[in-house]
């Protein structure tokens, strides 16, 4: 049976998320509370086997003003990010920061360094430097990217099953080989949206939230149900290009259900 899980990660180092590439391309609209010490940016991805993860990234503002709020700010956090530039100098001194006032407020929280180089004609932080951090600061949790502006899929991929693997505790250790998806990435589910994003009766926007839980579910009747339901798209896309003001076509809202059904299916 597939599970939600939803998780807080904290992450030091980087003024803007954006700087992050995996942090791009969420299909949640993007909250900035940097004037009040933190940016927010929700991501998430699922496991070939349903499971959803989403990710709450919390990137802390290490200005004097916040730092009565940081206890606040790192409260429910799962875990922290700490992002290394090996082409700045001064980002070593700012993971340092991040580690001594995470361990100070979170005692149990996993800490993940994230090394990435912004500029490769420029190295400021060398290897022996990065081995004294970890060693230092007892981590054994790191994560190496190839740029800081631009990774391929896999690599996206490979980072957050990473991060899955460090945060999930309930995962058994045998469980290594699962896969995941970005649901916002994939182009069919994209043309789904697009195609089922209003009510047919009331024309009010449907959830995007469960569309995904309809598209992407493992569940056999659903699953079939999927199946039929596009199968029949393609074949009446004609008839409403001749009759879409006489033929509705699509899928109903929560509301509409609910009214014109008596029982309401939980996806």
């Amino acid at each position: 049976m597939s599970s939600t899980y939803k998780y807080k990660v904290l992450i030091g180092g980087v003024k803007k998320l954006d700087d992050i590439p995996f942090l791009q391309n969420s299909e949640f609209e993007k909250h900035d509370f940097f004037h009040i010490g933190i940016s927010i940016k929700p991501i998430e991805c699922m496991t070939n086997n349903g499971d959803s993860y989403l990710f709450i990234f919390w990137s802390l503002n290490k200005e004097e003003r916040f730092e009565f709020m940081a206890s606040s700010f790192c409260y429910g956090a799962r875990g922290a990010l700490l992002c290394l530039d090996r082409s700045d100098s001064k980002s070593l001194e700012d993971v340092v920061y991040w580690i001594e006032t995470i361990k100070s407020l979170m005692k149990k929280i996993p800490i993940i360094i994230l090394i990435y180089q912004s500029n490769f004609k420029q190295n400021e932080v060398n290897e022996k430097e990065i081995d004294e951090l970890l060693n230092r600061n007892d981590i054994n949790d790191y994560f190496t990217i190839s740029s800081g502006q631009f990774i391929n899929k896999k690599e996206k991929r490979d980072f957050y099953k990473f991060l899955i693997l460090k945060l999930n505790y309930e995962l058994v250790n045998n469980i290594t080989d699962f896969s995941l998806i970005f649901p916002t990435e994939e182009k069919e589910f994209k043309k789904f949206t697009e195609i089922y994003s209003t009510c047919p009766i009331c024309k009010n926007k449907n959830h995007i939230h469960t569309l995904k839980e309809f598209y992407f579910s493992k569940e056999p009747d659903l699953l079939k149900l999927r199946e039929n339901f596009i199968e029949i798209q393609k074949k009446t896309q004609k008839l409403l290009n001749l009759y879409q003001n006489n033929i509705k076509f699509g899928i109903l809202c929560c509301s509409c259900y609910k009214k014109y059904y008596k029982k309401k299916r939980s996806f």
